[in-house]
């Protein structure tokens, strides 16, 4: 029984130094999504183009709280629970990894929302294409577009040629928003036109656009897709780790808690 319960508490300490490790990466990656000035940009604007995408964030701050808790709170409980045969100790573990591992989950399930929102979504595509043709000349289209293709470096919502076909183009003569122009100046904003758009217009003239230099030549759904992919991608695998390392540090707990609770509720002899 004893080699037994050293072998547990030794799986118990590995399994929440695993814990500890995959709750620090999830707080970092968290905290880092959110104060990055770059990933809390692309964040905003892809929040801003797709509508229902903001669950996301909501995933982020629950990473970032479970972490905290991960990283000050249930490893020193761990810690009492792998060198102690006390009852406190292990309700209070049990307790805290339950609550952490459903967090996790919830987290996971909020950003897998988002990405089948943005991934999944087969309308997306036709509906900001269709943004650009019909309501460019919105402001708030404008400016929407404008924050995606400044923060992304990608042009319309399929390709640039979006901005031809327009409502906007056709009765402003032109061929592409500022924003579309590879600005080589950071500090201008999204409604100044840059330094190069002279030449990023000229360029834009062509008939053939094999030829770019001016001008971000994709558009923005491929981009914003493929970067949201890898983010969640990371952070739901970071999340699933985390639930099985968590239920199976469960297991071990109760396997280790199931002798310390029948001596503490056996009669007085």
């Amino acid at each position: 029984m004893c080699d037994k319960s050293a072998l547990l508490k030794r799986g118990l300490a590995v399994a929440n130094f695993c814990l500890w490790v995959i709750g620090a990466a999830l707080m970092v990656s968290g905290l880092w999504m959110v104060i990055d000035e770059a990933a809390y940009s692309r964040q905003h604007a892809m929040e801003q183009a797709v509508p229902g995408v903001d669950v996301a964030t909501y995933g982020l701050y629950v990473f970032i709280a479970v972490g905290a808790v991960v990283v000050f709170g249930i490893v020193t409980i761990g810690c009492c629970v792998a060198t102690q045969n006390k009852l406190c100790p292990y309700v209070f573990f049990i307790i805290l990894v339950s609550t952490a591992t459903v967090g996790v989950f919830a987290g996971c399930v909020l950003i897998g929302i988002a990405r089948s929102r943005l991934l999944d979504n087969a309308d997306l595509p036709r509906t900001l294409y269709n943004d650009i043709i019909h309501n460019f000349t919105s402001v708030d289209v404008y400016v929407k577009f404008g924050t995606l293709q400044y923060t992304f470096q990608c042009c319309g919502a399929l390709r640039p040629q979006d901005y031809r076909e327009s409502v906007w183009g056709k009765l402003s003569g032109q061929y592409l928003p500022p924003t579309c122009c590879t600005i080589p100046v950071t500090s201008q904003y999204i409604l100044e036109p840059p330094n190069n758009y002279t030449a990023c217009i000229l360029e834009a003239k062509r008939d053939s656009l094999s030829n770019y230099e001016h001008f971000y030549p994709h558009g923005c759904i491929k981009i914003i897709k493929t970067w949201f992919a890898e983010q969640t991608s990371l952070l739901i695998g970071l999340g699933v780790a985390f639930c099985v390392l968590g239920i199976l540090s469960l297991i071990i707990s109760v396997c280790l808690c199931q002798p310390v609770f029948k001596a503490y509720t056996r009669p007085p002899i």
